[in-house]
C-alpha cells in the first residue's frame, strides 16, 4: 500500500511538461551538492591557484595537454581524447586558467541538472506514465553517487549527462519517426565517447536499434544511420587524421589505456598480475591487493593490511616470491636508491610478474578466466556507495554524518540491487514495438555494470557513474511492476 501512496503523491505534482519548474528544482538541489563539496576539504584536491574547482588524480591529464597546445602548439601528452580538454580549450581562448576551470565545473553542474529532467522524460517515454517521471527524477536527483562529481575536474559529470541526452533524443526519434533527432543523439554519444572511449561499443547497440526500427517499419535504415553517425564520423575522422599524421598509424580512439609513463616501469605488469586472480588494482583503497606491493597514499587514514589469498600460488611463485617482488618495488620507488640499481630491478620485476601471471593462466585457467572476474564484479559493487561523500573516514564521522551516510548507502544498495533486477526484467518484458526501448535502457546500464570488472578487469568505483542513471530507471521499473502486481492481487480479491 505504501507504493500506492507514493503514486498518489506523485499525481499531485506539476506535470512533467513544465520543464522550467523541474530544471529549476534540479539546479537548486544539485547546487547544494555542488557547494557542499566545494566547501568540504577533500582527501585529494589537486587545486589550480585561483580556481575553486576540485582536482582529482587524473585532472592534469585533461588540462595540461591543452595548456601545452596553447603555449607551444602541441597537444601532448595525447593519450586522452579531447572530449574534456576541447571544452576547456574553448574556455581558455576567452578566459584565464582559474576562470576557465571555474566555468567548466559550473557547466558540468548546469548540464547535470538538465540531465535529471531528461532522465525523467526517458522514464515517462518508455514506461508510459507520469509517475515514473516523478519517481525517476526524485531518486536520481537525490543520488549523491553522481552529483558529487559535478564539482570535480573529471569526465564523469559531462559523460553521464551526455549519455542520458543521447538516449533521450534517440527515444524521441524512435517514437516520432523524426530522423532529425538522430543528429543531437549522435552528437551527444560522440561527445561521451570522446570523454570516455569505453562507451564506443554502445554505438553498435544504437545502430542495431536503428536497424530493428527499420525492420519493424519495413523501411530503409541508411538515411537514419547517416544522421546518427555523422557527428562521430566527422569528429573521429579528424582525430584519426591527426593521429595518423603524427604516428603514421590509425588510432580511432586512444593509443593506450595507461599513462605513457606506465610503460617505462613495472605498473602494467603488476596490474595485470593482480587482476589475474581477481585482486583490486585500486591502490588507494585500503585493503586492496595492489596495496601489498604499493602502499596507499599518505592521505589515506584508514589502514588495512592487504591479504593475498592462498589459492593463487602456482609452481612458478609462492608467498616468498611476492614478498621479494614487493621489496624490489620498494627499492625502485626509493628516491635515495642508486639509479643503476633501479634500472636493473625494473625489467626483472616486469619479467617475473609476467611469468607469474602466465602461470596462473596456464595452471589455474578457471581462476584466471572466471573466478577473477566474478571477484572483481563483487568488489566493483559491494561497498557503501558513499566513498566520496565525506572527506573523513568512517571512524571520524559524528552521529549526524553517520546517519547521512547510512541513508545514502541504503539508496545506493536499492539502486544497484533493483537496477540489476529491473534490467533483467526489462530484457524479458519486450512483447511489442513500444517496449523495445526498454532493452536499450537496460543494456546501457548493464554494459557499464559489467564491462569494467568482467572484460577490462578494472574495479574503480567511479567507472560505474555513467551507468548509474540507467539503473535508476531499471529500479523504477521494478517499483512499477510491484505496483501492477499488487493492483492485480487486490482486484482478484475483490
Amino acid at each position: 500500500m505504501k507504493i500506492n501512496k507514493i503514486y498518489f503523491l506523485c499525481s499531485r505534482l506539476p506535470q512533467p511538461e513544465r520543464w522550467i519548474f523541474w530544471i529549476a528544482i534540479a539546479i537548486f538541489i544539485k547546487t547544494l551538492f555542488f557547494l557542499y563539496k566545494l566547501f568540504e576539504a577533500p582527501l585529494l584536491n589537486i587545486t589550480y591557484q585561483g580556481s575553486f574547482a576540485i582536482g582529482g588524480g587524473d585532472t592534469f591529464s585533461y588540462i595540461e595537454p591543452i595548456e601545452n597546445l596553447l603555449s607551444n602548439g602541441t597537444y601532448s601528452d595525447d593519450y586522452r581524447m579531447p572530449g574534456y580538454g576541447g571544452i576547456y580549450f574553448m574556455l581558455r581562448l576567452v578566459f584565464n586558467q582559474p576562470w576557465s576551470l571555474n566555468i567548466l565545473v559550473i557547466l558540468q553542474l548546469a548540464l547535470s541538472s538538465v540531465s535529471v529532467y531528461a532522465l525523467g522524460l526517458i522514464a515517462k517515454a518508455i514506461f508510459k506514465n507520469n509517475s515514473s517521471f516523478y519517481i525517476s527524477f526524485i531518486i536520481y536527483l537525490a543520488s549523491a553517487y553522481v552529483s558529487l562529481f559535478d564539482s570535480f575536474l573529471l569526465t564523469e559529470s559531462f559523460c553521464t549527462s551526455s549519455l542520458i541526452l543521447s538516449v533521450l533524443f534517440f527515444i524521441n526519434y524512435y517514437q516520432s519517426n523524426n530522423i532529425y533527432f538522430l543528429l543531437p543523439s549522435g552528437f551527444f554519444i560522440t561527445w561521451s565517447i570522446f570523454l570516455r572511449p569505453t562507451i564506443a561499443p554502445l554505438l553498435i547497440l544504437f545502430i542495431l536499434f536503428i536497424f530493428i526500427k527499420k525492420i519493424l517499419d519495413k523501411s530503409t535504415a541508411w538515411k537514419s544511420l547517416f544522421y546518427f553517425l555523422l557527428p562521430f564520423i566527422l569528429a573521429d575522422g579528424l582525430w584519426m587524421a591527426r593521429n595518423y599524421m603524427k604516428y603514421k598509424k590509425i588510432y580511432p580512439l586512444t593509443r593506450t589505456i595507461y599513462y605513457p609513463s606506465a610503460y617505462d616501469n613495472y605498473y602494467i605488469q603488476l596490474a595485470d598480475f593482480v587482476s589475474s586472480f581477481g585482486g583490486s588494482i585500486v591502490h588507494w583503497n585500503p585493503g586492496a591487493e595492489m596495496c601489498f606491493f604499493i602502499p596507499p597514499p599518505d592521505y589515506i587514514k584508514k589502514k588495512v593490511d592487504p591479504v593475498l589469498p592462498e589459492y593463487i600460488y602456482t609452481s612458478k611463485f609462492n608467498y616468498d616470491s611476492l614478498v621479494m617482488i614487493k621489496n624490489y618495488i620498494h627499492e625502485i620507488n626509493d628516491t635515495t636508491a642508486p639509479e643503476k640499481r633501479k634500472k636493473y630491478l625494473t625489467p626483472v620485476v616486469k619479467r617475473k610478474l609476467n611469468d607469474y601471471r602466465i602461470s596462473i593462466k596456464e595452471e589455474k585457467p578457471f581462476l584466471y578466466y572466471v573466478t577473477s572476474r566474478l571477484k572483481l564484479l563483487k568488489t566493483f559493487f559491494v561497498h557503501s556507495g558513499t566513498y566520496n561523500l565525506f572527506a573523513k573516514v568512517s571512524f571520524e564521522l559524528n552521529k549526524l554524518e553517520w546517519g547521512i551516510k547510512l541513508v545514502y548507502s541504503l539508496l545506493y544498495i536499492f539502486v544497484v540491487s533493483f537496477g540489476f533486477m529491473g534490467s533483467l526484467l526489462m530484457l524479458l518484458k519486450v512483447q511489442s514495438k513500444n517496449e523495445v526501448l526498454m532493452v536499450l535502457v537496460a543494456m546501457c546500464g548493464l554494459y557499464h555494470a559489467l564491462v569494467f570488472p568482467l572484460v577490462l578487469k578494472m574495479d574503480q568505483y567511479r567507472y560505474f557513474v555513467p551507468g548509474y542513471p540507467f539503473f535508476v530507471l531499471a529500479s523504477v521499473f521494478v517499483l512499477i511492476s510491484m505496483r501492477n502486481f499488487i493492483k492485480k492481487q487486490v482486484s482478484k480479491n475483490d
